[in-house]
């Protein structure tokens, strides 16, 4: 009996070796399939740069992420968890990418709860070097900055978030807006002010280092949230302000592949302080821009400060707290339209639209208008940030043979172009030899008309310097006269060439559109010399007579603009 007990207990114990075997083997099989799951050497270092910006009232958490302890595999997450009392229910943009230019975005989703927010990054495909991997969040909220007192500003902020895997650093950069001094931050964080002394705007950075040694979190597991208070103290046009609103963009694409876009802007403002005119709106512009007008919705021209590839313009009334801005800008740009088609009659554009603000635009509609003004594409982005790409791509037919003159020479030109196969376009053709051809007697006369519009520029040139006062009244009206003379001798020269191209109008519309073009023109020239003879007579004030005559001026060179297109 006891031998049969023995073989018993010694097959228990045989088992359970084979048992215990079996499960080792099946873990450490499972390890190496998923090692993420298992290893505990992960740990993070994170940069993070919060910038708060004037206008917008925003804040931009943008982290540099570095994964140590991967030389065994990539974790397949890492989340990023934040108390849902400092996100509130604002509008939150996060974006996760591997390289300097945005290109490779990573998998980001976002999680609202009643205690915590989490943004969790998808890791398992970062590339490894050495024993690290990287990446970067960008993590936007809108509308953060609040008022405390007057003069005074708070935004809500974290030192770190908490996380996942542990943090082993954490080094933070905080970049108030300019001029806004920093008087209360947490404790651990420096002030230090980066601009030298005495000069103006002043601009400060709150800094701090934090380690796993000090390193701490609620009893929720969650980072405290903490307040910074700034101050500000200058004119309206550095206060910091809260705008959000929509976009209406309007994209029109024309036969020679230029390209105009039309941005209507309705702005709210939610304040704590009042937009003037003396304020600054930054627009960015389109890429390959080479021309811009600022424009109110009656097309009035606004103060503008061309900077490059921004430019500051001052709204066109007083916007206080809870009202609305609502002005235009127009872009002229010449990339990404090409042809295409076998014989070049179709145009094909690739265009990346972008917000031109740093507010959150709530709603932008857009809408692409093709070279005959039919829409080819429409569309709307809600909560159009500026970390946002709209791709829009399409091709547009050019009709080029119902827009060809009734000109026997063009039409043989074409037909033996198509019929000897030539690799020419036709789109070529329509430009070389019907669009841009106008009879050698019309190129005449704006060839003479040069003189007229140089004396038209010496006339409006000395009217600056007179109302800036560098010219004296004397030498003023004297000037005047001299080149108001000489117009009327140069216009009086080309009054039989006009009524001659008058007669060929009738049977070429490019000369009839080239004939009204110089009409408008010169009809907007007799505005501006009444306007001037009502100022002179003392008829209108002076602020009157400057901001009509800057009206008249936008829409006097919009016309030579034209004018000169046409040769």
């Amino acid at each position: 009996m006891d031998s049969i007990d023995e073989g018993v207990v010694m097959m228990i114990r045989t088992n359970k070796i084979i048992l215990v075997t079996i499960l080792v083997a099946m873990l450490v099989a499972i390890a190496s399939l998923n090692p993420a799951i298992y290893a505990q050497n992960y740990s993070l270092e994170i940069k993070e740069t919060y910038t708060i910006e004037k206008d917008g009232g925003n804040l931009y958490m943008f982290y540099d992420v570095t994964i140590h302890g991967v030389t065994t595999g990539v974790p397949d997450k890492v989340e990023f968890k934040y108390p849902s009392d400092f996100i509130g229910g604002r509008f939150l943009y996060v974006k996760a990418f591997t390289d300097i230019k945005e290109k490779n975005l990573l998998k980001t989703t976002v999680v609202r709860g009643d205690v915590d927010t989490i943004v969790t990054v998808y890791t398992s495909g970062l590339d490894v070097s050495e024993d690290t991997a990287s990446f970067k969040l960008i993590v936007f909220m809108p509308l953060a900055v609040y008022q405390e007192k007057p003069f005074e500003y708070a935004i809500d902020i974290i030192k770190y978030p908490a996380t996942n895997i542990p943090i082993e650093k954490v080094t933070l950069k905080i970049a108030p807006p300019l001029n806004a001094k920093p008087e209360e931050v947490p404790q651990g964080l420096e002030v230090s002010q980066i601009s030298p002394s005495g000069v103006k705007p002043e601009q400060y950075e709150i800094k701090a280092t934090f380690t796993q040694e000090n390193i701490t979190y609620t009893d929720q597991g969650l980072p405290e949230v903490y307040k910074v208070i700034l101050s500000n103290r200058d004119t309206p046009n550095n206060v910091i302000l809260l705008l959000k609103g929509t976009e209406d963009i309007t994209i029109k694409i024309y036969p020679d592949g230029e390209v105009r876009y039309t941005y209507v802007y309705t702005l709210r403002n939610y304040g704590y302080d009042a937009l003037t005119t003396k304020s600054k709106i930054t627009i960015k512009k389109p890429r390959g821009t080479h021309d811009t007008y600022p424009l109110s919705l009656l097309d009035r021209e606004l103060e503008s400060e061309d900077a490059g590839t921004i430019i500051y313009v001052n709204p066109p009334y007083v916007v206080l707290e809870n009202m609305t801005l609502q002005f235009k800008m127009i872009f002229y740009t010449k990339t990404n339209v090409t042809n295409t088609g076998l014989l070049g009659e179709e145009l094909r554009y690739d265009i990346l639209v972008k917000p031109t603000v740093d507010f959150l635009i709530e709603e932008a509609r857009i809408k692409v208008y093709a070279p005959d003004n039919t829409i080819v594409e429409e569309t709307t982005v809600y909560n159009f940030t500026r970390f946002m790409d709209v791709s829009l791509d399409n091709t547009v037919k050019v009709n080029m043979f119902t827009s060809l003159y009734e000109n026997e020479f063009i039409g043989i030109a074409i037909y033996f172009l198509i019929a000897a196969g030539g690799i020419i376009s036709v789109y070529r053709a329509y430009y070389l030899l019907a669009y841009r051809r106008l009879p050698e007697e019309m190129k005449r006369y704006l060839r003479e008309m040069k003189q007229e519009i140089k004396l038209m520029e010496e006339l409006i040139d000395l009217e600056d310097r007179y109302l800036k006062r560098e010219t004296k009244s004397k030498e003023y009206l004297k000037r005047r006269s001299q080149i108001i003379k000489a117009l009327k001798k140069e216009m009086k020269k080309k009054e039989h060439t006009k009524k001659e191209l008058s007669k060929v109008a009738e049977r070429n519309p490019r000369v009839r559109e080239a004939l009204n073009l110089i009409q408008d023109m010169e009809d907007k020239w007799e505005e501006m010399r009444r306007l001037e003879e009502d100022f002179l007579r003392r008829k209108i004030t002076p602020d009157q007579y400057t901001e009509e005559r800057r009206h008249l001026l936008t829409e006097f060179r919009a016309y030579l603009k034209k004018i000169e297109g046409l040769v």
